[in-house]
């Protein structure tokens, strides 16, 4: 360790690293302001002062993104603010360098992170880094594309219930298949449609047990395949069948089904809603 932040350390000397600790440098740069002011109100500046430590910090078009709602009502819960704040902030030194393909990291939050590197493109978590290894007095500050939340404590299936105003028609689908033990372990990527996509599916269900448990196991893939891993490609469903991959400026699809909601991190899978189902 103590190797590690030598290193660092003369190589931030020798590229003109800014001489401020992590809370001046991002309080001195307007496009990171929401962020700071939300350290602010959660009372938490001084974790921006610790030694080596590694930020993510997201711009104001980050918080932009999210509906006023939401934001609102993280500001008016402390204990989720604190929360989701001390995901940002890790109590090590993390450089680009390092990452490799894929680095597992603890957050301050309690939580863990993944960064994963594609060589094009560099995810914290499930936001992409879009300014990196800014390094300052007392650590790193990474700059990314979203806001980033804690992932939440549950499996797949538990996920799906607890989501039912809007993934209510996939969950029954599930529990008629008898596939909510099979969310429950094992390492699966889903494609969960919405009750909309479900209302606009102009087919017949499968009359037959063994129909529907086909029908909802083509929306499953063994292992993890976040949205950077999903570019023109196909894999195979749970199913049995192949399923046709497409990424362009527009977003990712898959058979058709465009993700609207993606890199939905659980405790045995990743969940991608999507706007159509899948036959």
């Amino acid at each position: 360790m103590f190797i590690f932040v030598l290193c660092v350390s003369l190589w931030a000397s020798a590229s003109g690293a800014d001489h401020r600790n992590a809370l001046a440098y991002l309080s001195q740069h307007s496009e990171y302001s929401t962020f700071v002011s939300l350290f602010k109100l959660a009372d938490l500046e001084w974790q921006l002062e610790n030694a080596h430590i590694t930020v993510l910090a997201p711009t104001n078009a980050a918080f932009a993104a999210i509906p006023a709602h939401e934001l609102a009502e993280l500001k008016n819960n402390t204990a989720e603010l604190k929360k989701m704040l001390l995901y940002h902030i890790i109590n090590r030194t993390v450089v680009t360098a390092n990452i490799g393909h894929q680095l597992s990291v603890k957050t301050l939050s309690g939580s863990e992170l993944t960064f994963r590197d594609y060589g094009h493109t560099v995810l914290a978590g499930s936001a992409t880094m879009i300014g990196s290894d800014i390094i300052v007095s007392n650590g790193v500050v990474h700059t990314v594309s979203d806001l980033l939340m804690p992932p939440p404590n549950l499996t797949i299936s538990q996920y799906i219930i607890k989501n039912d105003a809007e993934l209510k028609d996939f969950f029954a689908a599930v529990i008629v298949a008898h596939l909510e033990a099979t969310l429950e372990g094992g390492k699966f990527t889903v494609f969960a449609p919405t009750d909309e996509a479900f209302r606009k599916y102009g087919k017949r269900f499968p009359p037959d047990l063994l129909g529907v448990r086909q029908f909802v196991r083509n929306h499953l893939v063994h292992g993890i395949y976040l949205t950077p891993d999903l570019t023109n490609r196909t894999l195979p469903s749970l199913a049995g069948h192949t399923i046709h991959v497409y990424s362009d400026s527009g977003g990712v699809t898959v058979e058709g089904a465009k993700i609207i909601r993606p890199n939905i991190f659980l405790l045995n899978g990743v969940v991608h809603v999507v706007d159509k189902v899948i036959d």
